[in-house]
């Protein structure tokens, strides 16, 4: 572990962040049991966690800004860590793409057939 992460400051972020992780965990334990309830302060609580759980996962080097040479990867990691992560990476959702691709090229094969379905009839003429 010490060699993944270079200094023995980074360690001890590292041990904080894990504890934090379990304090996370426990408080979703404690949400998960009061689930059914009903009452505002359940219903805050619970907002409260969602909230928050957008902003646990920031594993960026803590030089990150400085090290980084490349001004639109410093841009980039400046929106990730704003609140919402706008900036985050996402997959691609592949069965979308795909019906969109198919529909595209339907559409481009619809207009093929009715440019020479148009020049057939008026080649007739």
């Amino acid at each position: 572990m010490y060699y993944l992460l270079g200094k023995c400051t980074h360690i001890y972020q590292f041990v904080a962040k894990l504890c934090e992780e379990v304090n996370v965990y426990q408080v979703w334990r404690d949400l998960q049991k009061n689930a059914k309830k009903l009452q505002d302060v359940f219903k805050r609580r619970q907002q409260e966690f969602e909230s928050n759980l957008d902003n646990l996962f920031d594993i960026a080097h803590a030089d990150a800004r400085q090290l980084m040479k490349i001004e639109e990867v410093r841009m980039f990691l400046q929106r990730q860590r704003e609140p919402g992560r706008p900036g985050h990476l996402g997959g691609v959702d592949k069965k979308l793409t795909d019906k969109e691709e198919r529909a595209r090229l339907s559409a481009v094969q619809e207009d093929q057939r009715i440019k020479y379905v148009s020049a057939s009839t008026s080649s007739v003429s």
